[in-house]
């Protein structure tokens, strides 16, 4: 199984998985918040900032804007994160806000949900 965010960063990624302009945000709260207040300032700095992810526009609906964003400011839930480790792709930068015990059903328990959202940064 390959999900959308694993899509789209293999789409955008460079041979060596590297990918320019993608800027991750993740943690338990905040994430939307810091990802928007991201995107404002690299566009009031004039930069073209594609606002995606767990807010705004899913991943998979801006596979190829035209014009190309030179920033993508990406908020990742912690299923997405485990997603883009797996997928051996590096954004430019990622940021991991904070972490607190939760979507344990979905992970099964803490140390999964840690190790998911840690992926980020540490795959």
């Amino acid at each position: 199984f390959i999900g959308g965010t694993a899509l789209w960063f293999a789409e955008h990624a460079q041979p060596d998985g590297y990918v320019p302009g993608a800027i991750c945000v993740t943690g338990t709260k905040g994430k939307s918040t810091t990802t928007a207040l991201l995107a404002h300032l690299l566009r009031a700095a004039g930069h073209r900032t594609a606002l995606v992810g767990n807010i705004g526009q899913p991943l998979l609906e801006v596979l190829a804007p035209q014009p190309p964003p030179g920033y993508w400011a990406i908020e990742l839930s912690s299923y997405q994160t485990g997603e883009v480790g797996r997928s051996g792709a590096r954004p430019e930068l990622a940021l991991v806000l904070n972490l607190f015990p939760e979507h344990l059903d979905w992970h099964g328990d803490e140390a999964r949900y840690v190790r998911d959202k840690l992926a980020l940064v540490t795959e």
